[in-house]
């Protein structure tokens, strides 16, 4: 129970600090915006701005009902007319971490809406596909889908080896304790027919004395 609870215990603290790391990136990029734009933004677009850090965030502990609100959050930019600016960036590393839990369909669902999001020019009211912009798009979201796929498949593979190792150990605890526990059992049979035995003995061996000792009295009396 308590390496269970060892176990769960680590896992929680890593996902604290995936989250912790995903909040000062949200907050990093959130500045950055800031002063970029000097703070011009729209109460829709600051609203905007902490959903998506929210969601962000929220990633380590809910990776699926983060995917959900994030593509929310993206696909209301194109009827509302607001600019996500520089937190657009934060859907390539949603993927990542999306792709490390290897929740692919999500993956999928937030590449399409995440780009189409960035596709849209609000001051055009219009799509652009500039292939060029397209290309570059398609690459910052397949670095990390392949990172997070790969570092997923290592850190799954580490967990199962792992496993492994425990469930051998306890398989082999369990045998040793089975064959120890029937050598106890069958000395402890051993040693209670020694201890028949030798009572035994001792019964006979008081028989023998006594019937010995009447003997000799009988040739007492006699003589």
């Amino acid at each position: 129970m308590n390496r269970y609870g060892t176990m769960l215990s680590r896992v929680n603290h890593k996902k604290l600090a995936l989250s912790f790391s995903l909040a000062l990136i949200a907050v990093a990029v959130f500045v950055i915006q800031i002063a970029v734009n000097e703070g011009n933004f729209s109460v829709g677009e600051w609203v905007l701005f902490l959903s998506i850090s929210v969601m962000f965030t929220l990633l380590a502990y809910f990776p699926k009902t983060a995917a959900v609100g994030l593509t929310i959050l993206y696909l209301s930019l194109i009827p509302s007319d607001l600019r996500a600016g520089l937190l657009i960036l934060l859907a390539p590393v949603s993927v990542g971490i999306l792709a490390f839990w290897n929740k692919l369909f999500w993956v999928l669902v937030l590449v399409i809406s995440a780009l189409t999001a960035g596709l849209y020019s609000v001051d055009d009211q219009e799509f652009s596909f500039e292939p060029i912009s397209l290309l570059m798009a398609l690459i910052l979201f397949a670095l990390p889908l392949f990172g997070g796929l790969w570092v997923g498949n290592l850190v799954r593979t580490h967990q199962l080896a792992i496993a492994t190792v425990r469930d051998q150990r306890e398989e082999l605890s369990m045998a040793l304790h089975d064959n120890i526990a029937t050598e106890l059992s069958s000395v402890v049979v051993r040693l209670e027919v020694l201890a028949m035995k030798h009572a035994e003995l001792n019964s006979q061996a008081i028989c023998g004395f006594v019937g010995i000792g009447a003997i000799n009295s009988r040739y007492v009396v006699v003589a």
